[in-house]
């Protein structure tokens, strides 16, 4: 209906400049006759052609200055494919997701859907650009990518006329191969989001995804365009969590973070990489584990160096003196410094690990996060001496059970090693913390007498008395021996979990409980 009523005072329009046009045509005739006609259009040429010299030069400074270096990739130039992104499965799985939807471009539906874009949260290298062109090669649609500084102009105004400018771009595309993918990198350095370029690029994508714009849909001979999807993709890495950004611009509804890469990816990044030059299984274990919490990117720098340090040694495979060599060169990108342990450390520390996680799967006592070998201070993120009173009242048996997971460690290390370590430092100390509670505190083992009731503080002093501690030992031993009969009894699952850790470095909760269920050897809880 208003298409219509603008298409009719349209006609209005031009038969009232008809009109008039006839109504001024005998004057103008009779003044074409004059002598003064020619020195009046030869004045007015040259205003005219120095006002549109000086008002072109202007727009042409505004359009230089207004133009931002985006690089363009056609369908079929892009070369990037899922199989070769080395990452976490559930962001792959994921980027699939948007994947169907840039394929489902002509329903409108679908496009109103992704109205708001994605926010890609992780460290440099660690594939977001690479994702990004995946899901565009694998939806065959124009991919867009530039970086955030571009919009920052040295005009007034300027920076905002880049956002429009590189948004109509993006339609244009859009609209001819029925979806786009635009990929900003570097989204967190624009500072405030709801002014300025970003705000009228993500405000003009939002509103003309599938309206037509300007004076052309007013034509009636003008084909409506198909329906387009334009996917938006910011990229930021910064360490902290992007809510703020998310929040102010209102338009990136759902991030997608990419951690840290976990063994296997790795093992297979390196693997990937390594096709070149030989190695040997040796140095490729090396390299994973020197490697652990780095990036993609930084992984596949340090093979490159190795490589290169390699060849130019005349050499066909790459040895551990090259993987040193390429380490210190970028040791300042590392995450951490790095501690290479034997086989039979991690070996040790992978068996007390067991123990802990034995013990909390017995009790029915999941952290739900991970179990890590390589953790010195295994215990940290599930401290069990802290008695919290919004737990509720805990029995002398639960308090048993915390005591058992404390000295689990130790009673794996012995009982299936025959070794001690220093590994059982932290647990000793909450599992003497425990007892000492439990004997001097709650009253729980025939002392009825509270320490709290005379200070606070006054059970650490009182642990220096000889025969509470006398005490405190006894219990210690006393639930010791039970906790590796348990062990002694359970030895099949135990080994199977610590061996697990040694491979994998990593168990979830699932993972334990998977390896409990296929042991044929299993005692459960009194």
């Amino acid at each position: 209906m208003r298409q219509l009523a603008g298409r009719l005072l349209l006609g209005l329009l031009a038969l009232w400049m008809a009109w008039n046009l006839l109504r001024l045509a005998p004057a103008v005739l009779a003044f074409l006759m004059t002598p003064l006609f020619g020195l009046t259009v030869f004045v007015i040429f040259l205003i005219g052609l120095n006002l549109f010299v000086l008002i072109g030069f202007l727009f042409f400074l505004i359009y230089s200055f207004g133009r931002t270096p985006v690089t363009w990739l056609a369908v079929g130039q892009i070369d990037a494919r899922f199989d070769e992104y080395y990452g976490d499965n559930q962001v792959r799985d994921t980027a699939r997701s948007l994947v169907t939807l840039l394929q489902a471009g002509a329903s409108r539906a679908v496009t109103r859907s992704i109205s708001r874009g994605v926010l890609f949260w992780g460290a440099e290298g660690s594939g977001k650009q690479f994702l990004a062109r995946a899901i565009a090669a694998e939806a065959r649609v124009p991919s867009a990518y530039i970086n955030a500084r571009a919009f920052k102009a040295g005009w007034l105004g300027t920076d905002n006329l880049k956002g429009r400018l590189l948004a109509r771009k993006v339609q244009r595309r859009a609209q001819q191969y029925g979806g786009c993918l635009l990929f900003i990198d570097e989204l967190d350095v624009l500072g405030h989001p709801d002014s300025g370029p970003l705000n009228e690029l993500l405000l003009y994508l939002r509103t003309s995804t599938t309206t037509k714009r300007g004076w052309r849909r007013w034509l009636p001979w003008r084909r409506q365009p198909r329906s387009s999807v334009i996917l938006t993709i910011g990229s930021t890495s910064q360490p902290q969590q992007p809510d703020a950004l998310l929040l102010q611009t209102g338009y990136f509804r759902q991030v997608l973070s990419f951690p840290p890469l976990e063994t296997e990816s790795r093992y297979q990044l390196a693997r990937a990489s390594l096709e070149p030059i030989a190695c040997e299984p040796a140095v490729l274990d090396r390299l994973v584990y020197q490697t652990n919490g780095a990036t993609a990117g930084l992984i596949r720098a340090v093979i490159h160096e190795a490589t290169l340090y390699a060849r130019m040694d005349q050499r066909t495979a790459m040895t551990d003196a090259d993987i040193d060599r390429a380490l210190q060169a970028h040791r300042h990108a590392l995450p951490a410094p790095l501690v290479v342990y034997s086989y039979a450390e991690r070996r040790r520390s992978a068996y007390h690990q067991a123990g802990h996680t034995f013990l909390q799967a017995l009790y029915g006592m999941a952290t739900n996060g991970q179990y890590d070998h390589d953790q010195s201070e295994a215990l940290d993120e599930f401290p069990l001496a802290d008695i919290d009173d919004r737990e509720g009242p805990l029995s002398r048996q639960e308090l048993l059970h915390r005591l058992h997971i404390a000295l689990a460690g130790r009673a794996a290390e012995e009982e299936l090693l025959s070794v001690q370590t220093t590994a059982a430092a932290r647990d000793l100390s909450q599992a003497t913390a425990i007892a000492a509670r439990i004997i001097g505190l709650f009253g729980m083992d025939g002392y009825l007498f509270s320490f709290a009731a005379v200070d606070p503080q006054s059970l650490g002093r009182a642990m220096e008395q000889s025969d509470l501690r006398e005490r405190i030992n006894t219990l210690l031993l006393d639930q010791y021996h039970q906790v590796r009969r348990q062990i002694a009894q359970n030895r099949m699952v135990v080994t199977a979990i610590a061996e697990a850790l040694l491979l994998c470095d990593t168990l979830t909760d699932g993972d334990v409980a998977a390896i409990v269920s296929n042991q044929p050897q299993w005692e459960e809880a009194v």
